[in-house]
């Protein structure tokens, strides 16, 4: 019950193995730069706010105490709330992720053909991920066409 020699596929299961390392690379660049970019834009915009926030309390339309403790109250409320950074830091991630995998399309989808292609398109578009990965060496450790 062995596996037969003569029947067995290896060039597709390359094709799909490259496929499958193709993906998970991918990912794990495009969940890095999520993560990256989440805090960054959770940052900016916390930041944003609360400067926004602290610039109104400075300024009054008229000499009102009430106003004024108001705006005070609502700068406060902004420094410790959480929730707001919490959805900056969702989009912030879903837009990194997102950026990130558009950047990576081409290889993206030579792999995915790769891993779920039927055989001919499997194997074409492992050669395809195979001669863009010699691309890249090639160009980044060698600096051709750079």
């Amino acid at each position: 019950m062995g596996i037969n020699p003569a029947k067995f596929n290896f060039s597709g299961v390359l094709a799909r193995g490259a496929g499958a390392a193709g993906l998970a690379l991918i990912t794990a660049d495009s969940l890095h730069a999520a993560k990256e970019h989440s805090h960054m834009y959770e940052t900016k915009k916390t930041t944003e706010n609360i400067q926004d926030r602290y610039f109104d309390t400075l300024t009054l339309s008229t000499p009102s105490k009430v106003r004024d403790t108001v705006k005070k109250k609502i700068l406060f409320f902004d420094m410790d709330n959480n929730i707001d950074s919490f959805f900056y830091a969702v989009s912030g991630f879903v837009r990194g992720f997102g950026e990130m995998l558009a950047e990576n399309v081409i290889p993206f989808a030579l792999s995915a053909g790769a891993m779920l292609g039927p055989k001919f398109l499997s194997k074409t578009c492992g050669l395809g991920l195979a001669a863009y990965g010699l691309g890249f060496l090639a160009q980044e450790f060698f600096r051709i066409g750079k």
